[in-house]
């Protein structure tokens, strides 16, 4: 089976790359002139140099795939048409070339986000059929492009995947927030209540290949978490046990950390690079409650987290002080 897999250089893409091959797949993969290739210059797989956003670049890369799995996006955006060009329109270009050079695919899943969903109210988890308000230019854009994608529903099988907050190795801006905590300055998130659904990252790409290779999966969208609900403040002590940080240290308020990200935001306008921080992700994290029902995907497809929360958060602090980033 041939796998085309986007956004593949990056946290979850890597990951995905990598279970696919444990799983026997001809793994391809579509990258930018530009992509660092750090996690994927190992692994036995073919590049295709090429741009969701520049449909023309992409014809030679879906032709021939039996699954394409379109992970590739933009978290930390400069303005809504960044986010808008990249998530939205690059998602549709993606399926438009599927529908035109290969109407023999066997599904095209995308990787959107909770955050195309919208918050939850407290103490209601919401599931698949509730109405979407996304709050943030990310979740906005997601589901535009989770919208355009049904109008191919009948075109191809399709399948919409949405993670919880994935935590684990490779993730950027997790690392950074447990740098921040390993230097003694702890994020004010949250308001202490359990509010947020996660997920590690092994057990998220299991759920994506499951609802790849299920054709009861077809034209459906799910959720995927562990099923348990956290408040960041246990996560952030979670963090704090296995970084063994104990007092004194800094707590930062809401408004710093809005701060930090209007900062970040201008730095990258300014040089080039990607953002590592913005007050979009801020103001999704502000005493705001993000709980999702995962019984959907366990019903139909038999979905099974596996991954224990303290252990995810053992090993990956772990792994990142091997690599001397903690």
């Amino acid at each position: 089976m041939k796998a085309l897999v986007t956004g593949s250089n990056g946290f979850i893409g890597s990951h995905l790359v990598e279970a696919l091959l444990g799983k026997g797949y001809e793994v391809h993969c579509l990258v930018r002139k530009t992509s660092n290739m750090r996690w994927l210059k190992d692994l036995k797989i073919r590049t295709h140099i090429g741009d969701a956003t520049e449909k023309s670049s992409l014809y030679k890369a879906v032709s021939g795939m039996d699954y394409i799995y379109h992970a590739g996006g933009v978290i930390n955006g400069n303005d809504w048409q960044h986010f808008y060009s990249v998530n939205c329109t690059g998602t549709k270009n993606l399926a438009q070339v599927c529908v035109e050079t290969n109407p023999s695919i066997k599904k095209f899943v995308f990787i959107s986000s909770i955050s195309a969903a919208g918050p939850s109210e407290k103490a209601i988890a919401v599931n698949e059929d509730m109405q979407c308000h996304p709050v943030s230019d990310y979740g906005k854009s997601k589901l535009a492009a989770e919208l355009d994608l049904k109008g191919f529903m009948k075109k191809m099988p399709i399948t919409i995947i949405r993670p919880s907050t994935i935590l684990g190795i490779r993730e950027d801006d997790f690392c950074n927030i447990l740098k921040l905590v390993k230097s003694r300055i702890i994020p004010l998130l949250g308001n202490g209540d359990k509010q947020t659904s996660l997920c590690f990252v092994q057990d998220l790409v299991k759920g994506i290949i499951l609802a790849g290779e299920r054709n009861e999966a077809t034209g459906k969208t799910y959720f995927i978490s562990d099923s348990n609900v956290y408040s960041w403040k246990y996560v952030i002590e979670t963090a704090m046990k296995y970084l063994n940080i104990k007092p004194p240290y800094i707590k930062v308020s809401y408004p710093v950390m809005y701060l930090a990200g209007l900062a970040a935001e201008l730095a990258s306008k300014l040089t080039g690079k990607k953002a590592f921080f913005s007050r979009d992700r801020v103001k999704e994290a502000r005493d705001v409650y993000w709980v999702y029902d995962i019984s959907k995907i366990k019903k139909e497809l038999g979905f099974v987290p596996e991954v224990v929360f303290e252990q995810g958060m053992k090993d990956s602090i772990e792994w990142y002080r091997k690599r001397g980033e903690l």
